[in-house]
């Protein structure tokens, strides 16, 4: 008896490093019949959907590093053209994009009350993705990291959906004229995790040494992949974690890939600390793995490779010498896995 008491002790201290967030019984059974405005938005597809966003336009590009919010109304409809208006709070996010950028990426918050009256869930926050600025250039900056999500989708279920948009802005104090731009909208990290079953986890700090070594690596393989380094385990940098039934321990869900190679953006460069010049040349920053686990990780992106290589080829998005630019990007990676010298020196003990 005693020593039955003793392990169950011990197996809830093994877990006492998390915390897992949970919804409130009350306000999940009230959610469970009705959709939330991203799902009710999203098409599976590369469809874009038209977003217009009426706002004090140059107040949001002023006031960006506040973070403050400001009154605004949106309209958008679904894939099947039904209309969804409604005034809502807006304000800036992020950290580097916000500094550099002449737009700054949002984020968008509903009253509870009018989503529900409308029919959607109280998932009431959406985090939305601009140009930089208003450049053709930064068109494809944000068409390539729309797609780095995409591919991202491929490799792992444990993953942010995303949904492409048209974003109209239109300044309610008429001193601009209107701006388009394209844009996308992430899917809300509490509705990522009840997706996939799982749990969100939260700590201030974190070790490789709590995650389930698959998918970590898989995640830290996917990164070097599209040559990003931009993020980190141990304070969560660009990570979220999840614990879903499949796993003992947690999974890593990657976001904000702007940084990346494959998007090579004009303001991303490398940490000083880090052994490369430029964003686009590849560094793994996962933990090492061993010779056995090298060749089905191998196997695993070998196998979505033409799923990948077609995706990328018939991405609507692009014109033909961005297609080309990218296609060559991933085809180097491809083209990689299959010397294994490289492979084992790149991801295996130094």
């Amino acid at each position: 008896m005693c020593k039955h008491i003793l392990c169950c002790c011990l197996y809830v201290l093994s877990f006492s490093y998390v915390s897992i967030a949970q919804e409130a019984p009350a306000e999940q059974l009230a959610n469970e019949e009705k959709p939330s405005l991203f799902s009710w938005l999203y098409t599976g597809t590369d469809e874009v959907l038209e977003l217009t966003i009426e706002t004090d336009v140059r107040c949001v590009i002023r006031q960006k590093l506040k973070e403050e919010y400001q009154k605004a109304t949106l309209k958008i409809r679904n894939a099947d053209g039904e209309l969804f208006e409604q005034q809502l709070k807006i304000r800036a996010r992020g950290n580097t994009r916000k500094e550099v950028c002449y737009y700054p990426p949002l984020k968008l918050k509903f009253k509870k009350s009018v989503l529900s009256a409308a029919g959607f869930s109280s998932s009431n926050e959406l985090k939305l993705v601009t140009q930089c600025r208003d450049t053709k250039t930064c068109e494809f900056y944000t068409a390539k990291e729309y797609m780095a999500y995409k591919l991202y989708n491929m490799i792992s279920p444990y993953s942010f959906r995303v949904q492409l948009l048209r974003i109209s802005f239109v300044d309610t104090k008429g001193k601009g004229k209107t701006k388009e731009m394209l844009g996308f909208l992430i899917e809300p990290e509490e509705e990522m995790a009840e997706r996939v079953g799982g749990k969100l986890a939260e700590r201030n700090t974190m070790r490789s040494t709590f995650l389930t070594n698959e998918p970590n690596q898989r995640m830290a393989i996917f990164q070097y992949m599209i040559g990003n380094t931009d993020w980190s385990i141990g304070n969560s940098h660009n990570l979220k974690f999840l614990k879903v039934p499949e796993y003992e321990r947690l999974t890593p869900v990657p976001y904000d890939f702007d940084y990346a190679g494959l998007v090579n953006t004009d303001y991303a460069i490398p940490f000083t600390t880090l052994p490369i010049k430029s964003v686009t040349e590849r560094l793994y920053r996962g933990i090492e793995c061993l010779d056995a686990e090298i060749p089905p990780l191998v196997e695993y992106f070998k196998a979505r490779e033409d799923e990948i290589m077609n995706y990328t080829a018939s991405f609507p998005h692009f014109s033909d010498p961005v297609r080309r630019e990218v296609s060559r990007y991933l085809e180097d990676f491809f083209d990689f896995l299959d010397r294994e010298k490289h492979v084992r020196s790149a991801f295996g003990s130094k």
